[in-house]
């Protein structure tokens, strides 16, 4: 009984005040439709892209003593973090404000902290994250649809630079080690004439010797071809493009959620108007 009253104090109370109370959510309605126009569009574009696997520059990869595997050419789990990682790195952001004048563009005006505002608001239009499929999706939005593009791809481009640094760093370390252990071999090698050691002793050392010196040039000679190979760290599995409609704001979106806030709203308020009446 209590609640069929409570329904009938309702619905006596909304056709007394139907009125005014259609009348506020139209007028919310139209506001909120009008201001959906008003608002700069935004366009999203978006990219996809998936770790190389590190075995890649692996010299047994690379000169044929491993067999290869259909899915070899993708990374694992870890090199999917670390990919994640590299492109979320603030130095990518930093770049990208200057290479493209973000600041001009976001309409910032001119001060100390123009540069890291430019590049927050970068990153509140970024979003990097891993996929169920195991892959890295960059996805941005920008009021200028080639910007947005340009921008997704720069930030590949980055990933995929820095990742590749990365590993020709590595294996120039490890050359440069390389190659300093076979200076000292050679070194030795000259010196075993001087050692005062017996002739078969020395023929002995001498052998062993140059074939670990062999082994150590045919090493330096592979990481070398490797290095001048410029294997990627990343691979591109979607490019991205300019969006050929803005994305957001959507109008029937804020025009359904300006109707029904501005309903549910309007009847609280004639309820509570009627209240304070009563009283």
């Amino acid at each position: 009984m209590e609640n069929q009253f409570n329904l009938s104090t309702l619905f006596v109370i909304l056709k007394k005040w139907q009125r005014p109370l259609i009348f506020f959510v139209l007028l919310c309605t139209l506001a909120g439709g009008i201001a959906t126009l008003v608002l700069p569009k935004m366009y999203f574009s978006s990219s996809t892209i998936v770790p190389a696997n590190p075995q890649l520059t692996d010299k047994n990869f690379l000169y044929g003593t491993q067999r290869m595997e259909l899915n070899s050419v993708y990374g694992l789990e870890e090199d999917l973090d670390r990919l994640l990682t590299t492109c979320k790195l603030d130095g990518n952001f930093n770049l990208l404000v200057d290479s493209f004048k973000l600041i001009e563009h976001y309409k910032i005006s001119n001060s100390k902290k123009a540069k890291e505002t430019a590049s927050k608001t970068l990153q509140e239009n970024t979003s990097i994250f891993k996929t169920e499929n195991g892959a890295v999706k960059i996805n941005i939005w920008d009021t200028d649809k080639n910007t947005a593009a340009a921008l997704a791809n720069a930030m590949v481009f980055l990933a995929e630079q820095r990742s590749s640094t990365t590993n020709q760093q590595v294996n120039a370390a490890y050359l440069q080690n390389l190659t300093q252990q076979l200076n000292l071999k050679y070194k030795k090698f000259d010196s075993l004439l001087n050692s005062g050691k017996s002739p078969e002793i020395i023929a002995m050392e001498k052998k062993s010797l140059l074939e670990l010196m062999e082994q150590d040039t045919k090493t330096i000679d592979q990481l070398q071809s490797a290095i001048s190979a410029k294997v990627p760290g990343l691979l591109v599995l979607e490019k991205a493009y300019p969006a050929s409609v803005a994305g957001k704001p959507k109008l029937s979106f804020w025009l359904s959620l300006a109707f029904f806030s501005s309903l549910f709203f309007g009847i609280f308020l004639v309820v509570v108007l009627e209240s304070i009446r009563k009283k």
